[in-house]
């Protein structure tokens, strides 16, 4: 789900936006605000941090990256999940606090 590899089609997904990838029960989300190690006001780019659904009941809902993908992928990516290893190093795109929630069909 790395804007990256989706631009350079080098990921499975790189024409899945919107598609049912997986079971309906499943959502992915990457959330920056909530409690844990990767917890941040803002990327390393300075974009504010917020929850972020990736896949929602199945279906590809986003994908992660940068603002220099973000901006090459026509804006299909969510913007907010930029790191870099040091300030000698450009950022790239990465996740802070992913979540998988699955929800139980009663039947």
């Amino acid at each position: 789900m790395n804007l990256k590899r989706i631009r350079e089609k080098t990921s499975i997904l790189h024409e899945k936006f919107d598609e049912v990838i997986t079971s309906e029960s499943l959502t992915i989300v990457d959330d920056a605000t909530t409690k844990g190690s990767n917890r941040a006001r803002a990327d390393d780019e300075g974009v504010p941090s917020k929850r972020r659904v990736l896949i929602e009941k199945g279906r590809v809902k986003g994908f992660y990256g940068d603002m220099y993908n973000n901006a090459l992928y026509a804006g299909k990516g969510l913007r907010g999940f930029a790191s870099r290893s040091s300030f000698a190093t450009p950022p790239v795109p990465s996740l802070s606090n992913t979540l998988i929630e699955v929800k139980k069909e009663v039947e």
